[in-house]
């Protein structure tokens, strides 16, 4: 059987505000049935499940996969006596027999067929074995869970990702992991203590896939794919019972894929937003307002001694990239010198100080800086020139000489203007005690 990219079974999980309807439970065992306008309630009273209609409905249910293929059925190979349906409190709807409520062994599960929503404890990547795929797949409007145009998936083809795509055109890509998350995604507020949830990367010999965690019980967030391939994260506000948006991404145009072009930086605080990487040049005919055509060719230089890495800071990685866990940041750069094809290098994990080496051959593609509002980007190292290391390293000096200057000459007029208020109050006082002050 293939994998099931399409799962047309039309229920709906909402939080629970009020319930107006309810089965009387979270399950239901062979024999029994739910109608519509009644519901499964889980335990926990978190998560509700019913039947919704959508607009080009003829209310009909069906459990399909693209083939029109039946993809469950009780004539299997393992027959259920004792077979039980139940709404978890994680949101899982799970098929299985009717044994403890702490077995975790299911027929069938909800959470192998996300829709457009990510819950916690959901996977969103690879069975390695069976090479089964978990994505997600956008609406195609607000009220036709008919798979859109757009999916958000754990891209493993040359390294591990997170992609939204049309097809097999990426739209926007994450990055790499660096331990803590993916550098091109914003996750967190850094000015906020208290992170709603933890994102995590597991990799074995049989899965490899993206999952997350709430800090505590209380949080509920989700993750949300909409109709125009925007991810969105979501989290349940207690006090006003609605979900409040936390994030959206793409962030703003610089997260398009490739958007300046090849070894192009792409900064959204500029005007134009795009320039070349120090070292690179722009090609004289190049239409900068046509992305995927613009690209910045390399100075000519004398490698490897006429070179440096010029280190840029809170970026997002670009894509292609060798990975050695092994290395630290010292033996990256020594090895990436050597080779005059190696463009740049990075940590490839900044927890504990940092880590591992990646390292880049070839054009560097999809960079952007980071906007300072969330906790994302990384340092990265970039191949260029002595002289334009040193231009650098001078206007970086002179830059900070001005920004000296221009404290100081600001410090010294606070400093004027208070002496020269304290000796006129000193001036005041003295001629008030002499009684030579008219009004």
């Amino acid at each position: 059987m293939k994998c099931l990219p399409v799962f047309n079974f039309f229920y709906l999980l909402s939080f629970i505000s009020v319930i107006e309807f309810s089965f009387g439970g979270d399950t239901i065992t062979i024999g029994q049935s739910i109608s519509d306008g009644e519901t499964l309630v889980s335990s926990s009273l978190r998560f509700e499940l019913g039947f919704f209609s959508p607009g080009n409905s003829n209310n009909s249910i069906l459990l399909l996969n693209q083939e029109r293929s039946t993809i469950w059925s009780s004539n299997s190979s393992r027959v259920l006596e004792t077979a039980v349906v139940r709404l978890l409190d994680s949101g899982n709807l799970v098929l299985r027999e009717n044994v403890s409520r702490s077995s975790d062994e299911y027929m069938w599960q909800s959470f192998d067929y996300p829709s457009d929503t990510l819950l916690p404890g959901m996977k969103l990547g690879w069975n390695l074995r069976t090479r089964f795929e978990r994505y997600l797949t956008a609406w195609r409007s607000a009220d036709d869970p008919t798979p859109g145009e757009f999916s958000f998936r754990f891209d493993i083809s040359t390294m591990a990702e997170l992609v939204t795509v049309t097809g097999s055109k990426i739209e926007v890509r994450s990055g790499p992991w660096n331990g803590q998350q993916f550098v091109g995604i914003p996750m967190f507020f850094p000015r906020l203590k208290n992170k709603v949830y933890i994102p995590m990367l597991v990799r074995t010999e049989d899965e490899a896939y993206y999952t997350y965690k709430p800090i505590n019980d209380k949080v509920i967030p989700r993750l949300y794919l909409d109709q125009s391939g925007k991810l969105q994260r979501f989290v349940w506000n207690q006090t006003s019972s609605e979900w409040r948006m936390s994030y959206s991404w793409p962030f703003d145009a610089c997260d398009n894929y490739a958007q300046c072009g090849a070894n192009s930086n792409c900064r959204i605080s500029k005007t134009p937003i795009c320039e070349c990487l120090a070292g690179f040049i722009s090609k004289p005919q190049d239409d900068w307002d046509s992305p995927y055509s613009r690209r910045c060719d390399r100075k000519p230089s004398d490698c490897p001694s006429g070179e440096g890495f010029l280190k840029l800071q809170r970026m997002k990685l670009p894509e292609n990239y060798w990975s050695n866990k092994s290395m630290n940041l010292k033996e990256c750069e020594a090895e990436c010198i050597k080779n005059c094809s190696c463009r740049a290098y990075a940590n490839s994990d900044i927890t504990g100080g940092g880590s591992g080496c990646l390292m880049w051959f070839g054009d560097l593609i999809d960079i952007r800086e980071c906007t300072e509002e969330f906790s994302w980007g990384q340092d990265i190292f970039i191949r260029v020139p002595a002289a334009d290391l040193e231009s650098t390293q001078y206007s970086s000096k002179h830059s900070n000489k001005k920004k000296r200057l221009k404290i100081i000459v600001a410090m010294s007029i606070i400093s004027g203007m208070l002496i020269l208020s304290l000796l006129l109050g000193m001036a005041w006082k003295k001629a008030k005690n002499k009684g030579n002050i008219f009004l």
